[in-house]
């Protein structure tokens, strides 16, 4: 029996002030290489504002949506940098997540996780990152 085929899946992924540029980047790209074969996956980089984000090394992203103007998504990607550290304390942040559906798969790239641990929501779950 073939396995259930499910066609379309937006991922949104979180930009922020100092974020690791191959964090975000590489997922971006493995979902650009991959509508080749399904044109409606979709991967798109999020900020709290629109405007452009400094990542590290200086390099400069221009969000596809902010927080108050993203389309739904399927899944919603934290990648980690030395950034994360600021943002276990951005509240504008932690409500944007819990106000996302219980449908939304919440995941990150290494130290991203610290924010949904930060948050409590994974408190009881195993888990694991890069250990510092």
């Amino acid at each position: 029996m073939a396995g259930l085929r499910v066609s379309g899946f937006r991922l949104g992924i979180y930009v922020f002030k100092d974020v690791e540029i191959v964090d975000f980047a590489a997922p971006h790209g493995v979902f650009s290489v991959a509508r080749r074969f399904d044109p409606e996956l979709e991967a798109f980089l999020i900020a709290d504002a629109m405007r452009p984000v400094q990542a590290q090394a200086g390099f400069t992203v221009l969000p596809n949506y902010s927080f108050q103007d993203r389309p739904a998504m399927d899944a919603f990607l934290i990648p980690g940098g030395f950034g994360t550290r600021q943002e276990l304390h951005n509240e504008r942040l932690h409500e944007f997540i819990r106000s996302l559906p219980n449908s939304c798969l919440l995941t990150s790239v290494c130290t991203g996780s610290w924010i949904y641990g930060t948050m409590g929501l994974l408190d009881g779950l195993a888990a694991t990152n890069r250990k510092e």
